[in-house]
């Protein structure tokens, strides 16, 4: 079962240069910190928060 796991904390943007940096997102500090998305066995795609 392949998943994809989201800081919602941090986001990965692309300087000029071409470089990634990790930088501070909108939501930082706030409320659930990781997204876990996954496909279930019935087809569909499932989610939880921590």
């Amino acid at each position: 079962m392949a998943g994809h796991i989201q800081d919602r904390w941090f986001k990965t943007e692309t300087n000029p240069d071409g470089k990634t940096a990790r930088v501070k997102s909108d939501r930082h500090g706030s409320g659930l910190r990781y997204r876990a998305r996954y496909i279930g066995p019935d087809g569909t795609e499932k989610e939880q928060c921590s």
